[in-house]
């Protein structure tokens, strides 16, 4: 029996599983077993799999879909009751460098603490910046940190990186700890899977790192262009989830406050963007979340995506003007981000008639608005017009409202569970 069994989950990225799994193939470690599971995939990926490695590994094909979480689930049980020392996850869009299996194995050989081990993740699409290095929680803050995401890569990285949690796409455990903790949280689905499984795997004692020894080089999915509300419907319950699952007594009201202004402030810019589909998404979402409805989505909660109308906007602000005169007041370059976005435009000093743009923090925070200016926002959020106006003159008690209406329900939710 090999030492590591390495389970690769695939949907639908046929050209990408099939040069994941020559860089594992190609790596200078080779004790090891790889098992592909394929989740229902329709681009031809178990064919080609099959006809491109045959016998070098164990191929599991789904006739459905069942989420990452489902499909690699499906991998990790059928290695836990084999005589395996390390069980690897990897995405079908991570590459492994050569020494990367090898340099985990040797991590957690060498620490006996540590129950999850991650690899240090590069961007492929930049592969000199780091995309993360672990993730840590803020649970009274109901945040999520990536550690070292977008980062310059150099000395300054530490090796070492303890955390809460580790991103699937490229993780390792020994076998004892997968078959005590079990696998991925069988009822996300997809998204947060892995940060929920790393902080089981904390709750049971063990330490979640990441060790800079083992590079591997992945995709951003989420830079690519959005078709639906697929993703945001599962990131946001997960979230939603995972905090009203494991926030201790001493940090509940904080959470529960900081899950009500994150969620309402969500809602309300996409409907202020006027991308409905999305916020009604997120209302789903939140909703599903808090009353423990998992697992995969029924198809209507997923909508189209129509969170592009901001750059209309921009489009037909920036028509009307020939002259307009800047006030930058936070220092973000906005004069020569408009005469980037309009070459032809002529900057002047404030004068009667000239719209005049001004730099802001965050649109919802201004404080008054009069005809003719244009506020832009770090986000690239617009305020140019008295509709506008009233959407951000009414935030702030919408905001309270929202809390208000809600905070009893996240307190019932409690109860029950």
């Amino acid at each position: 029996m090999k030492r590591v069994a390495v389970v690769i989950c695939n949907y639908n990225k046929k050209e990408d599983v099939l040069a994941c799994i020559q860089a594992v193939l190609d790596s200078d470690y080779a004790n090891f077993d790889i098992y592909v599971v394929d989740n229902g995939s329709t681009d031809g990926s178990v064919a080609a799999i099959e006809k491109q490695y045959g016998e070098k590994l164990h191929l599991l094909a789904h006739k459905e879909n069942l989420g990452g979480t489902g499909g690699f689930n499906s991998g990790l049980d059928l290695v836990k009751e084999k005589d395996y020392a390390y069980v690897m996850c990897l995405d079908n869009d991570a590459m492994v460098t050569p020494t990367a299996i090898s340099a985990m194995v040797a991590f957690l050989e060498s620490h006996e603490a540590v129950g999850m081990v991650g690899a240090k993740v590069y961007h492929r699409q930049y592969p000199d910046y780091v995309q993360q290095m672990g993730i840590c929680f803020s649970f009274a803050q109901f945040g999520a940190e990536t550690l070292y995401a977008d980062v310059l890569d150099g000395p300054d990285i530490p090796e070492t990186v303890y955390c809460d949690a580790v991103a699937a796409c490229a993780v390792m455990l020994p076998m004892q700890v997968l078959r005590q903790v079990g696998g991925m949280p069988r009822d996300t689905f997809l998204y947060w899977d892995d940060m929920e499984w790393g902080y089981k795997v904390k709750q049971a004692g063990y330490q979640v790192a990441v060790t800079g020894s083992a590079k591997v080089y992945h995709t951003m999915s989420a830079n690519t262009p959005k078709k639906d509300t697929f993703s945001i419907y599962y990131l946001w319950r997960n979230r939603v989830h995972f905090y009203l699952k494991y926030t201790k007594e001493a940090e509940w009201d904080a959470m529960c406050q900081a899950m009500l202004q994150t969620v309402f402030r969500e809602m309300y810019m996409a409907m202020y963007q006027e991308a409905h589909n999305v916020s009604k998404t997120i209302q789903i979402a939140f909703f599903d979340g808090i009353m423990n409805v998992m697992g995969k989505a029924n198809p209507e909660k997923i909508l189209p995506y129509d969170g592009n109308k901001m750059k209309e906007k921009w489009k037909q602000v920036l028509q009307k003007s020939k002259t307009i005169a800047v006030e930058d007041s936070i220092q973000m370059g906005l004069a020569g981000l408009l005469q980037e976005q309009m070459p032809q435009v002529q900057i002047v000093e404030k004068a009667e008639g000239v719209p005049v743009w001004k730099s802001c923090a965050d649109i919802m925070q201004v404080s008054s608005y009069k005809d003719g200016e244009i506020y832009v926002d770090v986000d690239g959020n617009l305020l140019c017009n008295a509709e506008d106006w009233q959407g951000v003159s009414n935030y702030t008690y919408s905001l309270v409202v929202f809390v208000y209406m809600h905070q009893e329900l996240l307190h019932y939710r409690r109860k029950i569970s």
